[in-house]
């Protein structure tokens, strides 16, 4: 297994970030993958990285802070910590995430949860400059997974062990091509398909995109310069190709936040608040959340407190496309990771847009001059499934044509 651990982190390092000669990385992931980080380090050093920096969390550090911290206290990011992202942003880092995956529903007290919601408003407001550089390309960037021991067996629903761990693997390389002879040529190949997908979406020149199943029935209004998105993107001002999400399946765009209408049923359980919450349901009028529930009702007050970490919080910024054709969703698992079941399923996301779908995102040079024009500004991004075998999808271009984009859960074009 080591031995696909070196071959997996290589493929980050090239593909994923597209490591330049001389250049920082900032390599970002929970304690109970250090193994992995480790590797992901000595692979980029290995590859001509100038400097490497690991940042670690540990959830049960957190979980004591959250505890016995007076909530003021929460606030505080030390200077050094905002001096440094914004220094990360201005010298050309490259960041790779290591989403958590060993750790689920670990802080579901209530008080706790409150407490998540404010840290994790200060923490999204300190890294607000490597946020946006993030959204808008301005530096290379890329989140993965790495397996392990608990999220195998919450996926597989089976006992801890080696041999689970194994099995999950196997699963994980067909989904991330690295079962094949040549990874990094499949992956240049697979690009190559979601661009010509972009490349269709765009010649539409749709004006709304139409979510339809047994469910929801949701109109997302797309902006005049919206731009379909997928596969490999290029750092903003050069020809560096990087893949920003390792698998990637989606093709997306940045919509317009001010019109979403409807209601919308996620077919996926989401992280919310280091919690993970099912059976979420929304409403939208004029843009805007009205209307929300899950589940469990004691989650539902964690939901509120994320949905109204800032305004704009309720609003749309992404929309994207993914069929039944996706590795992930011919798994028939879910995974428990927004990373991993995103790429299974269409989904739109609450809060931020990515500009960089946007033809004029030059001209949208501050967060008034883009929420002014439709695209959203906010300190959240998060992904919500909503993709089924039942589920189809209808474009309407400008000049009222409807195009069947996505019939029974299979893409039609």
């Amino acid at each position: 297994m080591e031995k696909d651990l070196i071959k997996y982190a290589e493929l980050i390092i090239l593909k994923g970030i597209n490591l330049q000669k001389n250049q920082c990385v900032l390599i970002q992931g929970s304690i109970d993958n250090y193994n992995f980080l480790k590797i992901l380090a000595k692979k980029a050093y290995e590859h001509g990285a100038k400097y490497v920096k690991l940042n670690i969390k540990d959830i049960d550090i957190l979980k004591s802070r959250l505890k016995f911290s007076q909530e003021e206290s929460l606030v505080f990011i030390p200077n050094a910590e905002k001096s440094f992202l914004e220094e990360m942003v201005q010298d050309k880092w490259a960041r790779i995430n290591v989403d958590d995956t060993e750790n689920f529903e670990d802080l579901k007290e209530s008080s706790i949860g409150q407490k998540m919601s404010i840290y994790q408003k200060s923490l999204n407001l300190a890294s607000k400059t490597l946020s946006q550089a993030i959204m808008s390309n301005e530096i290379a960037w890329c989140v993965v997974c790495a397996p392990g021991p608990k999220w195998a067996s919450k996926v597989l629903n089976k006992k801890e062990g080696s041999q689970t761990l194994e099995e999950f693997f196997k699963i994980q390389k067909k989904i991330l091509l690295l079962d094949r002879e040549d990874p990094i040529k499949n992956w240049e190949s697979h690009g190559e398909k979601l661009h010509k997908r972009c490349k269709t979406l765009n010649e539409l020149n749709l004006e709304k995109v139409i979510f339809k199943n047994e469910k929801t029935n949701l109109e997302v209004y797309l902006l005049e310069t919206s731009l379909w998105t997928g596969g490999s993107e290029k750092v903003k001002g050069t020809e560096i190709e990087f893949n920003a999400n390792m698998p990637t399946e989606e093709v997306f765009t940045t919509p317009n936040y001010k019109k979403t209408k409807g209601i919308v049923y996620a077919t996926r359980p989401v992280m919310v608040l280091e919690t993970l919450i099912s059976g979420i349901w929304l409403k939208f009028e004029n843009g805007k959340v009205v209307d929300f529930g899950c589940d469990d009702e004691k989650q539902k007050e964690i939901l509120k407190s994320h949905i109204e970490t800032d305004i704009q919080a309720k609003y749309i910024g992404e929309v994207a496309l993914v069929d039944s054709s996706s590795p992930i969703y011919q798994s028939n698992l879910i995974f428990y990771s927004t990373l991993y079941d995103e790429n299974a399923s269409c989904h739109i996301a609450l809060g931020a847009a990515y500009p960089s779908c946007l033809s004029n995102e030059e001209d949208l040079k501050t967060d008034v001059d883009k929420l002014t024009y439709g695209c959203n500004v906010s300190l959240i991004h998060t992904d919500l499934m909503i993709g089924s075998d039942d589920l189809n999808v209808i474009g309407m271009d400008k000049n009222g044509k409807e195009h069947t984009i996505i019939k029974a859960g299979k893409f039609a074009i």
